[in-house]
């Protein structure tokens, strides 16, 4: 046998899991292709390869790598974004990674509006675009709601453009005609 992982490795033997039974890291070569359970530092147990381990994989759990109810999920890690999940989605809040690019469905806790995006970019702080006026919704984020008096002196020359149809902090050029 080539050199035993406690031989090459302690530091791995180390975190070697009961859930082997008999089989020891004395009894497993260093770049074996075998895969065996762990239990990390942190308390995780998993399944990997000892060559897996040997080129640095850790707990596929802390590494944000494998999903683990309670502790890297969405409602876990951020329940108050989760209370935004949109009942459109197929999965539940504590069935997906807080980091993940899987893109879902979301309800604005404001102004009731739905859109998609990535988990991982609501997570990284992307907000409702309503709310953040990247997408116009007449009657709540349009200039015609929000500035009425002054909608009323917006110009034909404007064509079809509409001030129902532009932001409310459109910084756009106008033209107007005075009442």
């Amino acid at each position: 046998m080539k050199a035993a992982l406690s031989d090459y490795r302690p530091e791995l033997a180390a975190e070697w899991s009961d859930e082997n039974g008999e089989l020891t890291p004395d009894q497993v070569s260093y770049g074996s292709n075998r895969k065996v359970w762990w239990k990390g530092r942190c308390g995780h147990e998993w399944e990997a390869s000892i060559k897996n381990r040997m080129n640095g994989a850790g707990c596929p759990y802390c590494s944000g790598h494998k999903l683990l109810k309670g502790f890297n999920d969405l409602a876990s890690g951020n329940p108050v974004l989760a209370k935004e999940w949109s009942e459109r989605n197929q999965k539940h809040p504590d069935e997906v990674m807080a980091g993940s690019p899987a893109k879902a469905f979301w309800k604005c806790r404001i102004c009731g509006g739905e859109w998609e995006a990535r988990i991982a970019d609501r997570v990284a702080g992307s907000g409702c675009p309503v709310c953040s006026f990247a997408r116009i919704q007449p009657g709540i984020n349009d200039y015609a709601t929000w500035y009425p008096d002054l909608a009323t002196e917006w110009s034909k020359k404007n064509g079809d453009l509409k001030p129902d149809a532009i932001s409310a902090k459109a910084t756009i050029n106008a033209w107007w005609k005075c009442r």
